[in-house]
């Protein structure tokens, strides 16, 4: 049995002098061959820029489907797409399509042998769930998590970019944001092939992005809502606090490499994090609550590092800008009430803006007696207006920063009744089934800006631009007036306040424990592993087969336990923490030569 050095530690840098690349795109038409101008060049030319990792001289990609495309023209497309890239970059590309619509083609050694000497792998768009079902423990997936041991590339679009995640909503339902935030366990949320009480959220496919769960088309379907939820539900599934969400938007897409992932394209990236003060709570048939989640929304050149959880910004990207501290905000004048469902209650929000089809301008609200220091929209799940709602408040909020943004959804009331003009309550709206409203603050956030391009959403006069923010905060609000809940939020201080948020317990995630994602992973020997235990955990790694490597006994604290696995062979370990109850997480490291 070889050893393995456990080190405590508590900064770890990055010690692997290459790493695979993960490439992923929130979805949308890529552009057109001989275009180095289109969103897609810059940001797919980094899976033939990570070079040929088998050392023939030509760079291989395999291009993966589970769908027969509609012809044969679009079967070769995306092929003919890296061809043409890897002559822009003086390099010899060969790229193939795969089709691999079931689990024995998927097993079939004449098709996985064609991915023997790939250096890259691209999974198109499609379905997450018949990826998972199809593929995952099949030789193919094999074959995939083999590119990635010798260090290649590995990109996805859309169903493709959402499967390389850890955690992966694939149960094969449609899960839409007004979903959750009606029902915080909705049905939606389950396997359609495992039936009721089963978890459409699978952490046992791909998992190359270890901590994360990715969404994509994120502002084009208005996914704010969803992606909340789907992350809420991966953390009570995993028992941890440490997880994180990508929502990725259509023509826009990020590249990881080491320890800093990078932003491309015409649109967004929105990173969402627990912090120290969220607080989560997922009661059947009631709407979805969440307090206090970090919103970090980041525009094409915008980096972001991984083990720190925060947005590089010395030096700041292009035409971004630090934010000023903003007073506190101000009460309203008397009662008000605006109901979700209701399109003429958008003038009682101080501010919104102009949507489709007009060109963006800032729009002050009309209505006596309107809410002062507001932005927002109603009816925002609308199918037809979500997109242009949710991408234009947070440009509404770039021209005024000090405002509360708030996206309200029919079966929601925003209320502020008589007597307390410092208090808005989120109650139902009668006659709709009970919904949360979203809540934008800026009252942490630090930095903004505009994208250099005109936004997805903007018409032909190009006025509507993607709006970042960095470290903002997001509100799930529902039930103010519901005893077991009874959560509002403080115009003045401008954050939720009383009800639950008063009495903060250890129940929500009950673990004595917390063990967080390797990182570097792939090792290269060495890896950190954040790790928090109120009491002794044994700690086992194991190999694939269940045989054990080592153990050991951890002692309470909070450090980053350091892996050393010099000495051991390439191939894939598991850690196990297991703690007095019996109660065992754990995480996969691969290790690369």
């Amino acid at each position: 049995m070889r050893g393995l050095a456990v080190v405590c530690l508590l900064l770890l840098p990055f010690l692997g002098k290459t790493q695979p690349v993960l490439v992923l795109a929130g979805g949308g038409t890529e552009g057109s061959v001989g275009s180095k101008s289109a969103w897609s060049y810059p940001l797919y030319s980094e899976l033939i820029r990570n070079g040929d990792r088998t050392g023939d001289g030509i760079i291989r990609v395999a291009v993966l489907t589970a769908s027969t495309p509609s012809s044969a023209s679009d079967t070769a497309w995306m092929p003919s797409y890296f061809r043409w890239i890897g002559e822009t970059l003086g390099s010899t590309v060969q790229s193939f399509a795969l089709v691999v619509p079931t689990r024995q083609a998927a097993g079939d050694p004449s098709l996985t042998g064609r991915m023997v000497h790939c250096d890259a792998v691209f999974i198109r768009g499609g379905d997450q769930g018949v990826y998972y079902d199809q593929w995952n423990g099949t030789a193919l997936e094999d074959s995939i998590r083999a590119v990635f041991l010798r260090q290649g590339a590995i990109g996805g679009t859309s169903a493709g970019a959402m499967s390389l995640a850890e955690f992966c909503l694939s149960g094969g339902k449609d899960l839409i944001s007004l979903d959750v935030l009606q029902d915080a366990r909705t049905s939606y949320l389950e396997d359609a092939s495992e039936g009721p009480g089963s978890s459409g959220i699978h952490s046992d496919f791909l998992s190359l992005l270890p901590g994360f769960f990715v969404d994509t088309h994120f502002t084009e379907r208005g996914r704010l809502g969803r992606t909340i939820g789907v992350l809420a539900k991966a953390m009570e599934d995993a028992g941890r606090s440490d997880l994180r969400a990508i929502g990725l938007e259509q023509k826009t897409g990020v590249v990881i490499r080491q320890d800093t992932l990078h932003v491309y394209g015409t649109g967004e990236v929105s990173l969402i994090s627990p912090t120290p003060d969220t607080q989560i709570r997922r009661t059947a048939k009631r709407p979805l609550w969440a307090a206090n989640l970090r919103l970090d929304r980041l525009t094409h050149g915008w980096k972001y590092v991984i083990s720190s959880g925060s947005p590089v910004t010395l030096p700041l990207p292009d035409g971004m800008t630090d934010l000023p501290v903003f007073p506190g905000g101000q009460p309203a004048p008397g009662p008000l009430q605006i109901d979700g469902s209701q399109a003429g209650h958008q003038s009682l929000f101080a501010w919104s803006g102009a949507i489709y089809p007009a060109n963006y301008s800032l729009m002050a609200g009309s209505s006596p007696g309107l809410w002062p220091g507001s932005a927002g929209f109603t009816d925002a799940s609308a199918s037809s207006s979500r997109a242009d709602k949710q991408e234009t408040l947070f440009r509404v909020l770039y021209d005024k920063p000090a405002a509360l943004g708030v996206l309200a959804f029919r079966g929601s009331r925003l209320e502020i009744r008589t007597g307390q003009p410092d208090r808005l309550m989120v109650t139902a709206e009668p006659g709709y089934t009970t919904a949360a409203a979203i809540f934008i603050d800026l009252s942490s956030a630090t930095q903004s800006g505009l994208s250099p391009f005109p936004s997805n959403w903007a018409t032909s006069g190009g006025s509507l631009k993607t709006t970042a923010f960095i470290n903002a905060r997001l509100h799930v609000l529902a039930d103010s007036d519901k005893p077991d809940r009874g959560v509002w939020f403080d115009l003045i201080a401008q954050k939720p306040e009383g009800g639950i948020l008063t009495t903060v317990t250890d129940d929500t995630y009950p673990s004595s424990f917390e063990m967080g994602h390797p990182y570097p992973n792939p090792a290269n020997p060495v890896t950190r592993v954040p790790f928090r235990s109120s009491k002794q955990v044994t700690l086992t790694l194991t190999d694939l087969l269940g045989r054990q490597v080592q153990q050991w006994k951890q002692p309470p604290g909070s450090a980053d336990l350091l892996l050393d696995l010099s000495g051991f062979a390439t191939g894939v370990y598991l850690l196990h923490a297991t703690d007095h109850q019996a109660e065992t997480v754990t995480r996969r490291v691969i290790l690369l030569r």
